[in-house]
């Protein structure tokens, strides 16, 4: 429902006004915070409030960064090859997956001393992978911002606050209704579709782990074998 709520509207604000880089840069920053907090979240019942609001919060500006990242296909692409490069990238998402997946589980989930001397009293080891998550996620975002330049203003008016966006958003989904349906009916298709894989990769672990009680490795393996498929 946040996303929902908040990624059109900040998108279409960062189109106005051509600083699309600098909050792609600040909700990646947000997520990558959300992502390295995670290490302080032990294994134990009482931080799962904490660590389940961290997680919610990083899917939330992740999801909004996403907007202006995706946005930015059309300044790297050709336009006769903007699905080719998309599903590239789709799929060289997945495959980064599959290699970060695999270092984490010989570097620090399998080994009783792990990469940095790292074991698994007070669930060290998994703790850790957030950290590497994160520093994984950031070395990955710097080629961005060194080499895909600014994209321009779009020209489109940016008066009021952020709310007033709501009205912007409620007069292009109103044309859209009128002249172009199938585009619109896919934008919804497409969202619900998103939420379905979040909802997956979110909970697939937790559902592993804790109805068919993997283990910390046979997690990770799953969790390897899901971007293989995806």
């Amino acid at each position: 429902v946040f996303v929902a709520l908040l990624a059109p509207v900040s998108g279409q604000r960062s189109d106005a006004s051509g600083r699309r880089k600098l909050w792609l840069a600040v909700y990646t920053g947000l997520t990558v915070a959300c992502m390295a907090a995670l290490f302080f979240i032990e294994d134990d019942p009482s931080y799962l409030l904490p660590g389940v609001i961290l997680v919610a919060l990083g899917s939330v500006f992740f999801e909004i960064a996403e907007v202006n990242y995706n946005a930015m296909l059309v300044q790297v692409a050709p336009k006769d090859k903007l699905g080719r490069i998309s599903g590239f990238g789709w799929g060289m998402g997945y495959f980064g997956g599959l290699v970060a997946l695999t270092v984490v589980l010989f570097a620090f989930v399998q080994p009783d001393v792990g990469l940095f001397g790292v074991t698994s009293e007070d669930g060290l080891n998994i703790r850790a992978v957030a950290l590497f998550a994160a520093l994984w996620f950031v070395a990955f975002a710097v080629p961005l911002f060194l080499f895909v330049p600014e994209a321009p203003a779009s020209g489109e008016a940016r008066k009021g606050n952020f709310f007033t966006g709501y009205v912007v958003l409620a007069r292009h989904l109103r044309t859209m209704w009128r002249t172009d349906r199938r585009t619109l009916g896919f934008l919804v298709s497409s969202a619900v579709y998103r939420d379905g894989l979040a909802a997956i990769f979110t909970f697939g672990g937790v559902v592993a782990a804790g109805t068919f009680g993997f283990s910390a490795t046979e997690v990770v393996i799953f969790a390897i074998g899901a971007n293989l498929t995806a």
